[in-house]
């Protein structure tokens, strides 16, 4: 569940080289972010978790599960900020990365 919203999430602050919460999402790609996420939190307290051998969680992970997705895409934010100037300019100039 952790990956599904992390993976989910940073979407948002990686689509855009400047602030993701000045600059909004398109409509549909916020409606399925926020969808999926929503969706895989409460599938655990569905009727559907016998079949599939899932349980709930606990409230105290899912409260751990909302800070460290928080953290997670505040680092990602930060990271993209110091790393994207650099990549514009080796862009500009030109330079290719190998992968």
């Amino acid at each position: 569940m952790e990956s599904l919203a992390t993976q989910t999430l940073v979407l948002f602050a990686i689509r855009t080289t400047g602030n993701p919460l000045r600059r909004r999402p398109s409509k549909p790609l916020a409606a399925s972010a926020i969808g999926i996420v929503i969706i895989g939190t409460l599938l655990p307290f569905t009727p559907i978790v016998a079949p599939l051998g899932f349980t709930p969680l606990p409230l105290a992970f899912l409260l751990f599960l909302a800070v460290a997705t928080v953290t997670y895409v505040g680092m990602v934010e930060l990271v993209k900020r110091r790393l994207m100037p650099q990549m514009m300019f080796q862009h500009k100039q030109g330079v290719t990365h190998r992968t």
